[in-house]
């Protein structure tokens, strides 16, 4: 019985492709992991938010995407820190959730 080559031995992929999270998982873990560190802290959803911001103004060295818009790092970038100064403050406001 012959044997298939590209069976037995497939080529190795294009070096521009990428593995990647197919879509339809890669939304429900970016929707719900937010939700479950909230439960534990909502100060984990600052340092997330900050985190996040601050990456996105070094986003264009790290990271090569021609399909993202030039500005768009830096508009992601201005609402993740603005986000999280926000949460921050509503956080240490007198009688915030969580306070005693």
């Amino acid at each position: 019985m012959a044997r298939c080559p590209a069976l037995t031995h497939p080529a190795p992929p294009p070096a521009s492709h990428k593995i990647e999270l197919p879509p339809l998982l890669s939304t429900p873990l970016s929707l719900s992991a937010p939700s479950a560190l909230s439960q534990r802290s909502p100060w984990l959803l600052v340092v997330g938010l900050d985190g996040h911001g601050v990456f996105d103004f070094f986003h264009g060295h790290v990271i090569t995407n021609p399909g993202v818009p030039p500005w768009w790092p830096a508009f992601c970038g201005a609402y993740d820190v603005t986000a999280a100064v926000h949460l921050a403050w509503l956080l240490l406001r007198p009688g915030a959730a969580g306070q005693k």
